[in-house]
């Protein structure tokens, strides 16, 4: 389990959906143990957040400058 946690944490966006799916198979095993449970939700919770501000951000502040008229 050690490996799979750890391996997730290390882990950067282009293998991400690898290891959680990975992750996915041995979900139950994980949560059921609070040293990997804990470290797996702290792990996933930071993915989202750097996959969200690497997404979303730069596509909120092109839709903001194409809609702002002063941006022009």
């Amino acid at each position: 389990m050690e490996w799979l946690v750890q391996s997730l944490e290390n882990s950067d966006q282009p293998k991400l959906p690898m290891w959680m799916l990975l992750t996915e198979i041995y979900w139950k095993d994980l949560l059921r143990l609070r040293k990997y449970g804990r470290r797996l939700v702290t792990t996933l919770v930071r993915h989202y957040h750097e996959v969200r501000l690497a997404l979303i951000y730069p596509a909120r502040a092109r839709t903001h400058n194409m809609l702002d008229p002063r941006s022009s």
